[in-house]
């Protein structure tokens, strides 16, 4: 999703003739001044002046807001291809991940089984036998993230293994 002109300028595409625009809501935070009293850092009370009335002090606060604006869809847009985005594999080692990898099965709601997994997928959640299923032989890293990411996105979101019900 980009604006009109965001396609043509940062994509170098073009919004086809006749598409609408979806209206979306956007961030558009904005800034105020506002005379505050002064507080003291170390006892947290109001500084006074020497006449003994409260020290002022101008601190800018950022409101958050929302605004209306049109967006299109890539499949709206035409021309130069748009790089994959693709997530990259991690490879590192991490210290302490037996450690790591028994607190994590420790607070599972499902048991977690290392497997050979067809195709590209590195983890998921069996529902029917109520397991994780992680790709072995990766990394010690992207293994952690995988086990995270299915427990949160499966096991949280989703609540189909009951972890809610456990904490």
């Amino acid at each position: 999703m980009a604006g009109y002109k965001a396609w043509q300028k940062n994509f170098e595409r073009h919004v086809n003739k006749g598409e609408k625009a979806i209206r979306i809501l956007a961030p558009a935070p904005y800034k105020i001044k506002e005379e505050r009293d002064k507080i003291d850092p170390v006892t947290q009370e109001i500084m006074l002046d020497r006449d003994g009335n409260p020290q002022k002090e101008e601190v800018e606060i950022t409101i958050p807001a929302f605004r209306a604006v049109s967006v299109f869809d890539v499949s709206q847009t035409d021309e130069k291809p748009i790089p994959e985005l693709e997530a990259k594999e991690l490879l590192s080692d991490v210290e302490g991940y037996q450690d790591m990898i028994h607190a994590v099965e420790a607070v599972s709601p499902v048991p977690i089984e290392m497997e050979e997994i067809a195709g590209e997928s590195k983890g998921y959640f069996d529902r029917e036998a109520r397991r994780i299923a992680v790709q072995e032989n990766m990394s010690e890293s992207q293994t952690l993230k995988t086990i995270y990411r299915v427990i949160t996105k499966k096991c949280y979101i989703h609540q189909p293994c009951g972890f809610r019900n456990r904490f």
